[in-house]
C-alpha cells in the first residue's frame, strides 16, 4: 500500500474516532435529551468550527446542584 493512502487512511480513522467521542461526549453531559444525530450534528459543527445556533434545544440543559 502506498505510504499516502496510508496517512489518508489514518487520518479519516481519526476523524472519526474524534467524532464517535465527542458525539458520545455530548450525549452523556446531555443526559440522554437529544438524539445522537443531534449530537453528531453538533460534533461535527463544534470541529468545523461553524457555530452553535443551529440547534436551539441544545442550550436548555438545566444545572443540577451537587
Amino acid at each position: 500500500m502506498n505510504a499516502s493512502v496510508r496517512r489518508l487512511i489514518v487520518a479519516v480513522g481519526v476523524f472519526a474516532m474524534l467524532v464517535a467521542i465527542g458525539t458520545v461526549g455530548y450525549f452523556v453531559l446531555g443526559d440522554g435529551r437529544w438524539s445522537f444525530a443531534d449530537c453528531a450534528y453538533m460534533t461535527v459543527i463544534t470541529i468545523s468550527t461553524v457555530g452553535f445556533f443551529e440547534l436551539g434545544h441544545m442550550r436548555d440543559v438545566p444545572v443540577r446542584a451537587p
